[in-house]
């Protein structure tokens, strides 16, 4: 599994605890085609297991970036600590940043626009 520098093991108890509730969101609004907050849409075809550790990695990042925005320059760090294929996951490692602040962690404000 892909884990950036910054991971922390207290990272990977914390997305056990929630991995199930944000699994049940993404086959909700898979199934529903609605969209939580600013959860993009999901394609028909994306399943939660190929995406899961491009979620958790955006899970983490949102633990690791406290208090910071989504925005171009904290997005330009997290497409280093991901590395290649950055873009084809971009909507996943965005969903697991938005589900963190979801389900009440200690984190920044969600941006709503899309992108």
């Amino acid at each position: 599994m892909r884990q950036a520098l910054w991971w922390k093991k207290d990272y990977d108890k914390e997305w056990s605890a929630m991995r199930e509730g944000v699994r049940r969101d993404w086959e909700e609004v898979k199934r529903n085609g609605v969209a939580l907050q600013t959860w993009e849409e999901i394609p028909a075809n994306a399943d939660f297991e190929d995406n899961e550790e491009a979620v958790r990695f955006g899970f983490g990042a949102r633990r690791q970036y406290y208090g910071q925005d989504w925005d171009p320059a904290l997005e330009e760090e997290l497409r280093h600590a991901w590395g290649r294929d950055f873009d084809y996951f971009r909507r996943a490692i965005r969903r697991g940043w938005v589900a963190a602040g979801l389900r009440g962690l200690p984190v920044g404000d969600i941006e709503t626009t899309s992108g």
